[in-house]
């Protein structure tokens, strides 16, 4: 376990700490105190992620597998994609012809999905997709631990972004949980930026997929 920031003039990594040990069940016996500002912890920190973090699997053998998480339109680029290649390789210049066999199989199982080929000058030939929104938008679960001071501001955060909210405790007097569900596409942005900006940095976050 990493503490970070430990150069702050407010900070207080022992209290920290005990809350994260009495919250999270975590033993804090090994933690490591870090300020990036400062350089303080830094070869600690790399030498536990070469001790304790297992290397990536070699899988370039197996059949592609990759999971599409964000997109974008650039006025001079067009549209930009972002995915994680989990199984398998990929290069510039592959063409994938299972796309359309998958995209028939996944359509027979779900009406809401509809698609039809179409071929653009600047990007080729692919498919036009649509989908029933929400129904098919990916959903986290996140719970946001935050002093009691900024609770009012990570609430109308959490439903600027679509926000379900779910529960609110209090941790301890000062410290509070706050649980709410939104699409993950409210995520990919700047709402990591926006919890720290509005609370300070004082709040963090943690989240999981739905289903």
């Amino acid at each position: 376990m990493v503490l970070n920031k430990i150069d702050l003039p407010g900070a207080e990594p022992e209290r920290v700490c005990r809350e994260i040990e009495k919250v999270v069940g975590c033993d804090c016996s090994d933690v490591i105190y870090c300020s990036a500002k400062e350089g303080i912890g830094i070869k600690e920190i790399l030498t536990a992620i070469c001790q304790k973090i297992p290397p990536p699997q070699d899988t370039a053998e197996r059949s592609l597998r990759a999971l599409f998480f964000d997109s974008y339109y650039d006025a001079y680029r067009g549209v930009i994609v972002y995915f994680r290649v989990i199984d398998g390789i990929i290069k510039k210049g592959d063409r994938f012809h299972e796309l359309r066999d998958a995209l028939e199989k996944l359509q027979l199982n779900d009406a809401a999905l509809k698609f039809e080929p179409e071929t653009s000058s600047s990007m080729g030939f692919g498919f036009r997709c649509g989908f029933l929104g929400l129904l098919h938008m990916e959903i986290v679960h996140i719970e946001m631990l935050t002093p009691k001071d900024y609770i009012g501001a990570l609430m109308e955060l959490a439903q600027d972004r679509r926000g379900d909210f779910k529960e609110i405790k209090f941790i301890t007097e000062n410290r509070a949980s706050l649980t709410y569900e939104l699409p993950m596409a409210e995520m990919v942005g700047d709402f990591f930026d926006q919890l720290k900006s509005r609370s300070k940095g004082y709040a963090s976050i943690e989240y999981s997929f739905i289903g």
